[in-house]
């Protein structure tokens, strides 16, 4: 935790933090804590297993997958299996799929019975729950969208707007918020035991909830952390499970529980910048079919027998038709 002691001595500048009931130090020392964390690991590879069921069902989707990353690039190797209830119902394991996001583009490697590579010259709008495994995007965030020092930032939470206690135990720090307006509350739980971060975060659904159209939900978070080798700590297991209360209309939508556990983490994973590229990052079969989408032309070819788009092959038709007195537009 250097990062967080240098910050402990030379301050974060003018950042002003919410508004609590409790010790503003405590809240300062908590914010520098949090922010170092979510800085760490700008690199790194995982394996993870992951699990999601359906309240009320026997619906469930389970992954297995393998995970790398430098900066702005991540790469993926996973397979999905889903069950819809009965063993009769129980779906096979689907294609495995690799898949690479870079400033260069998304691609995406099936590996069926016939192989098929996709390459996009964008980048997705959103990504799989499964996919979003990497510390900026699970470990310290609230429900992937909010980073944990966010909820201590006047910024994003001004006066008038939450009522906030800030309290201590010997092994943690409790941030309890209530909204002002929806009434809907929830607390934090930091570890100090566990490099300060998370360990439960916890929301109630709106006090309207029922009255509202589309209610909030409640939901619970829970992370189990393992030191590492150079005595940082990454996640070993999360837990979530959100609960949608009952709506206005009788109608029920299922709530849902969600298992991850990692087994394993490497947190300077070696050639890793080289690695994220389509070169070496993918290893097509020979009967690849590949298809090619540069956001202008559209390419559909086998791998390493590639074939003109028809666009192409019109355009190679000009010349002769020019020559032969057509006009061209």
């Amino acid at each position: 935790m250097f990062l967080a002691a240098v910050l402990l001595v030379f301050g974060v500048g003018d950042v002003e933090l919410i508004e609590i009931e409790g010790d503003t130090a405590l809240l300062r020392k908590l914010y520098v804590h949090t922010l170092a964390n979510e800085s760490l690991f700008s690199k790194g590879s995982l394996n993870a297993r992951w699990k999601s069921t359906e309240e009320g069902t026997s619906r469930s989707t389970e992954v297995d997958c393998s995970l790398l990353w430098h900066e702005t690039a991540t790469g993926w190797d996973y397979t999905v299996r889903e069950s819809r209830g009965t063993p009769e119902q129980a779906l096979e394991p689907q294609d495995r799929v690799r898949r690479l996001i870079s400033d260069r583009g998304d691609c995406v490697l099936r590996l069926g019975r016939v192989p098929q590579y996709d390459i996009s010259a964008s980048r997705p709008v959103q990504l799989e729950h499964f996919m979003q495994l990497r510390p900026q995007d699970l470990w310290f965030k609230y429900s992937l969208i909010v980073p944990w020092s966010d909820f201590l930032l006047r910024t994003k939470y001004p006066p008038g707007t939450f009522r906030c206690k800030l309290s201590e135990t010997e092994s943690s720090v409790i941030l309890e918020r209530e909204s002002i307006k929806s009434g809907r509350s929830g607390k934090i739980v930091f570890s100090k035991i566990h490099g300060w971060n998370v360990i439960l975060s916890e929301f109630n659904a709106d006090a309207l909830a029922a009255q509202a159209p589309s209610p909030h939900f409640a939901d619970r978070q829970q992370y189990e952390w393992s030191k590492t080798e150079d005595s940082n700590w990454r996640l070993a297991r999360y837990t979530s499970h959100e609960h949608h209360p009952a709506r206005k209309d009788g109608r029920v939508v299922p709530g849902r529980k969600v298992e991850i556990i990692v087994d394993a983490f490497d947190a300077n994973p070696e050639q890793v910048e080289s690695v994220l590229t389509p070169e070496l990052f993918f290893k097509l079969p020979e009967n690849t079919m590949v298809m090619e989408n540069t956001g202008q032309v559209r390419r559909r070819y086998r791998f390493n027998q590639r074939i003109e788009s028809l666009d192409s092959q019109l355009d190679a038709l000009v010349p002769r038709l020019k020559e032969r007195g057509f006009a061209v537009p």
